[in-house]
């Protein structure tokens, strides 16, 4: 009994300094995602139908910096695209500020987004035939006004000048961590356009998005693991 205990004080103190040396070969280098001082850059995307033509086509790029834990401000751009067959379209490319923020730091995490952008807008009808009889057909837009001119079959193309427009978004969504590093962002996206030449015309549109970004040095590694002997 007398060198049963020493020998069981001396097991217990190996097996003391054994543990954190266990836990450090478990651990992976690397930061928590959305980590104050990290980056994240990413695009974003949808398709669905339009509010003013028919469909509506919308890429987001975006990129931020951590200004706190799971707050990021930065940049996006946003180029949209809508169509009629191949009579009308209209395309829209902007950029400005925009702010994120996370919920939590874990692998699959709620978000909000929002981001306001300024940039230019351009309609063009193209491929119009007028049959003979035809009258004097006008198309109204929030540029202004196409007439057909009746007489004689024929095709056109028309393009407006790019027009200024101010743009809001908003997002909501879920993250999800693939590997260390890359998410997959599902999102519902709400983008209000108004038009400061006609302060009257205001459009807005919800759409579902799925996205792709990416955090330099990012891991899923939360906490130490402990090695189990069997």
């Amino acid at each position: 009994m007398k060198t049963t205990l020493p020998l069981l004080l001396v097991a217990l103190s190996f097996a003391g300094q054994a543990q954190p040396v266990s836990q450090q070969v478990n651990t992976q280098a690397g930061l928590n995602p959305f980590t104050r001082k990290s980056w994240q850059i990413g695009i974003q995307g949808g398709y669905s139908k339009a509010e003013f033509i028919s469909r509506n086509s919308t890429i987001q790029l975006y990129g931020g910096y951590f200004v706190a834990n799971k707050l990021s401000m930065g940049l996006s751009s946003t180029w949209v695209a809508e169509w009629t067959r191949n009579v009308l379209h209209e395309n829209t490319l902007t950029m400005g500020p925009a702010i994120r923020y996370q919920l939590t730091q874990t692998r699959i995490s709620p978000f909000l987004a929002a981001s306001y952008q300024i940039g230019a807008r351009t309609l063009t009808i193209a491929n119009v035939t007028v049959n003979p009889a035809a009258v004097v057909t006008v198309i109204t837009t929030p540029t202004g006004s196409y007439s057909t001119i009746s007489g004689s079959n024929f095709s056109y193309t028309a393009s407006n000048k790019p027009t200024a427009i101010h743009s809001r978004s908003l997002t909501a969504g879920i993250s999800v961590g693939v590997v260390s590093s890359i998410r997959i962002d599902l999102a519902i996206n709400w983008q209000g356009n108004a038009f400061p030449s006609y302060p009257e015309i205001k459009r807005g549109l919800f759409q579902f998005q799925f996205g792709l970004n990416y955090q330099p040095g990012a891991t899923y590694h939360y906490s130490l693991r402990r090695k189990t002997s069997r």
